[in-house]
């Protein structure tokens, strides 16, 4: 499930970042924060 989420958020970057003025580059930060929590919590509550 998660690859198929960090697929959606990055098939969506260059839309994102159209929509807030930046470059898309710029919203790989979306990635990070989104994939860093997700990475510490599952194993925790699998």
């Amino acid at each position: 499930m998660q690859l198929l989420d960090a697929t959606i958020i990055s098939t969506s970057l260059p839309q994102m970042g159209e929509s807030f003025g930046v470059p898309a580059v710029a919203m790989s930060i979306g990635i990070t924060v989104y994939m860093l929590p997700m990475a510490a919590f599952v194993p925790l509550l699998g």
